[in-house]
């Protein structure tokens, strides 16, 4: 500690320079007052250098400067000072003064891009000012490190002179201050050349340090070795510091009341928003717990995994589960069936990127939970996320349904206008063929059987029948043809086909495709037409054979469905006999599909591989069956269901076959209307080559007038007569005038609500155009016998 005399000569010391430092800034406010005085100036690489030559002043960036050229008299000055002051305070207080020129330096630093181009530029200003050359040797920013370069700097050419080696001490505050800047912390230069040593530049080392030039000072004034000069310093220190903290505690004061006074405003502001926002969340909670929309809540974590956090009411309504269990889980471990769905990673891009998604359709099957929803979620937090679904399953459904009945009634109007078309034609060429078939066989009866007529006759016949055969395929399309439906067994049409001329044919022609059959044991029977089913069939199995090579099934089985079948064509619950097609070939093409039984619609060469009315021809026979057909196609093969109403009943008709010589009539009078000419004239001749005594007119009312005075034995009626009275009108008069009058209608069209009344009323039989003349006749003779079996057993003539 200082002796008693020593504290007495400090005090004096202090005293001393107490007035010195009163002296040092009246001397500063004088001459600021004369720097505002006029000045030359010029600007010498971006440093403002002015003179006053009135009052002999040079200042370098507004500090006053010796501009002694002499390097001695400066260098004694500096030896002067350091001697007064030390040389560790002499270096800190250079080094201070070097850190506080940084500024300046670093505006003009950080204009350029880098800092090797802006430390290149102010080395340039350095350089006019007489820093010396520097140079940046090294810059590494990872390891936060500088080392710098300077030659002929003034610090050390001077104590070069004095022969002395303090250091570059201004310099060595100047780098520090720039390195710095540059990496953000306090650093320290460390000089490890020096041209006062002898070396050819002064070298620094420049990297972070706690040293700082601050404390340096500080430890240096709690030392004893500290002067009057340190004292002072510390002294007006502690004023400077003491004045700055008083108007600091007031400037405190004075924010601490302001501060108080907005707490007090803000907490009661608090106060009403807090209220105001519980109540929001009251009603949040309200809407959220009522809505009748499902909505989940997620926590994105790791910007990974989706935790579950909650649900409302109404998802666990909608869902028919209670998802308190789910709480905490990751969505795939919630619900499993997610895992392979695009959902998840929808989620997470929601929470990631906040841009909402919205899906009109989400199914999802997870045992017990099935059905379709609107899906609509977006971010309500930072990686939270909500999720509001709808179940519109019963929309969709029904919006499935209406789509399904509108494509099914679209094909029904296409088949409907393609039909009418077809029947239209159909209508005139049966009226046509009948010529060509019933004329060729009944010059064919006239004519001995050694006759070379005979075979060109029989081809006729032939080809008339073949030509029939299409007209009824357009026909069965317009749904007019003539059916009649019995109690049939599918199993027994499956293998007199299977067996058939036509499939051994048809085998033989595609001989690389494999056959085979599963018939169900306990099949049950169909009311239908054994004709037109045998038909379905054929088309079915011809069709898939055509697209092999391959393998066709053909299979039987009972069905009952108790719920609807959505399918190609929509099947109703009941009892069915299916009937399937089935082939491993390369399946149908979605666009063909769609038009697969549309008439002459095909993919085959047309009058190669049929007429292009095959499937058509399918359709409408199972449609005029009351059935369905379901395709079932994709890249293993193609199968077609068809479902054909079941009956129980198993009486299966059998027609006793008769030749012609024992249909031959007695003289019976039968009456044949028709308003076609040579339909009626064939008819006729048939009629008188077989025994009986025809009489033809061309109309309904002709037949009344004929009728009116004449009996007949038998009528044949054409139910088609465009001009006047139809068939079934025609029937009803005449039933009038004769009772119990036998009839056989006539007509290539099907059984219409006419046919079925004009039955009803007794006509007996229903035959197609074209016809043979052993149909004719037969259906003739048929209806004679029961109309003789009738009357006797009216009159009791069977018990004679």
């Amino acid at each position: 500690m200082p002796t008693k005399s020593r504290e007495a000569e400090l005090e004096q010391r202090i005293l001393e320079l107490e007035q010195e430092l009163s002296r040092y800034k009246s001397a500063k406010r004088q001459t600021a007052a004369a720097a505002e005085e006029p000045k030359d100036t010029i600007h010498v690489g971006g440093i403002d250098i002015a003179w006053d030559v009135r009052r002999g002043l040079c200042t370098f960036e507004g500090l006053p400067v010796a501009m002694l050229w002499v390097d001695t008299t400066l260098a004694g000055l500096l030896s002067g000072v350091q001697a007064m002051v030390g040389t560790e305070r002499f270096s800190l207080a250079l080094q201070s003064e070097g850190r506080n020129s940084v500024d300046a330096d670093w505006s003009v630093i950080s204009q350029f891009s880098t800092f090797e181009e802006g430390f290149k530029a102010v080395a340039g200003i350095a350089a006019i000012a007489g820093w010396g050359r520097w140079e940046l040797v090294e810059l590494n920013r990872s390891r936060h490190r500088c080392v710098f370069r300077v030659y002929d700097s003034w610090e050390a050419m001077f104590q070069k002179t004095l022969g002395v080696n303090w250091g570059s001490n201004m310099l060595a505050g100047k780098l520090a201050g720039y390195a710095g800047r540059l990496f953000g912390t306090n650093c320290w230069a460390k000089q490890i050349q020096s041209i006062a040593a002898g070396d050819l530049y002064d070298e620094f080392d420049v990297q972070p340090s706690e040293r700082s030039v601050e404390q340096e000072i500080e430890n240096l004034l709690t030392t004893d070795q500290a002067t009057r000069a340190d004292m002072a310093v510390a002294l007006e220190k502690l004023k400077t510091e003491n004045d700055e903290r008083r108007k600091i505690e007031n400037q405190l004061r004075l924010i601490q009341t302001e501060l108080e006074d907005r707490v007090c405003e803000r907490t009661e502001a608090l106060a009403i928003a807090n209220e105001q926002l519980k109540a929001s969340e009251r009603r949040f909670r309200s809407i959220v717990e009522s809505s009748p929309m499902g909505i989940y809540m997620y926590e994105l974590v790791d910007e990974r995994e989706l935790i579950f956090r909650g649900a409302n009411p109404a998802a666990d309504r909608i869902i028919g589960v209670t998802h308190d269990a789910f709480i905490g889980k990751t969505i795939e471990e919630a619900f499993p069936a997610l895992k392979e769905t695009e959902i998840p990673s929808r989620y997470r891009q929601v929470c990631l990127t906040g841009e909402p998604w919205f899906t009109e359709q989400v199914d999802y099957d997870e045992n017990d939970i099935r059905g379709s929803f609107e899906v609509y979620c977006f971010r309500t937090a930072q990686s939270m996320l909500a999720v509001l679904f709808l179940d519109v399953t019963e929309r969709v459904k029904n919006q499935r349904e209406r789509e399904q009945l509108q494509a099914e009634l679209h094909r029904s109007k296409k088949m409907e206008a393609l039909g009418l078309l077809a029947g239209g034609v159909a209508h005139d060429l049966n009226n046509i063929l009948t010529g060509l078939v019933g004329y060729p066989e009944l010059l064919s009866s006239k004519l001995p059987t050694d006759s070379p007529l005979q075979r060109p006759l029989s081809i006729m016949n032939r080809s008339g029948m073949q030509a029939a055969a299409v007209v009824q395929d357009l026909l069965t399309v317009a749904r007019s043809a003539a059916t009649t439906k019995d109690v049939v067994d599918v199993n027994d049409l499956v293998l007199e086909y299977l067996e058939s001329p036509e499939f051994k044919h048809l085998s033989g022609k595609h001989a690389g495709v494999e056959n085979d059959s599963h018939l169900s044991d306990e099949l049950l029977h169909i009311q239908g037409s054994a004709v037109h089913i045998r038909k379905v069939l054929m088309n079915l199995v011809s069709n898939a054979v055509e697209a092999l090579p391959g393998k066709v099934v053909v299979a039987t089985s009972n069905c009952y469905l108790d719920k609807p079948l959505a399918g190609y064509d929509s099947v109703n619950i009941g009892e069915y006999v299916m009937l399937s097609v089935a082939d491993n070939g390369p399946g149908i093409a979605a666009e063909d599909l769609e038009r697969f039984f549309e008439p002459f619609y095909t993919k085959k060469k047309m009058g190669r591989s049929g007429t292009g009315l095959g499937l058509a021809v399918a359709w409408n026979c199972i449609k005029d069956h009351g059935g369905y057909i379901d395709v079932l196609s994709d890249h293993r093969g193609t199968t077609f269901n068809i479902y054909l109403n079941a009956t129980r009943s198993d009486t299966i008709s059998e027609a006793a076959e008769q030749g012609p010589t024992e249909l031959a009539g007695s003289g019976q009078k039968i009456l044949v209307v028709d308003d076609e000419p040579h339909q009626r004239e064939l008819v006729s001749e048939i009629l008188s080559h077989f025994g009986y005594a025809p009489h033809a007119v061309e109309s309904g009312e002709n037949a009344c007038a004929y009728m009116s005075e004449n009996q007949v034995d038998l009528v044949v009626l054409d139910m088609i007569m465009p001009n006047g009275m139809n068939g079934k009108q025609t029937y009803e008069r005449l039933l009038q005038i004769q009772p119990g009058l036998p009839a056989v209608i006539v007509s290539g069209y099907a059984e219409t609500d006419d046919v079925k009344q004009t039955l009803e009323m007794g006509a007996g039989a229903y035959i197609k155009k074209p016809f043979n003349l052993t149909v004719l006749v037969r259906a003739v003779h048929n209806e004679l016998l029961s109309a003789v079996q009738r009357k006797k057993k009216i009159t009791g003539e069977d018990f004679a």
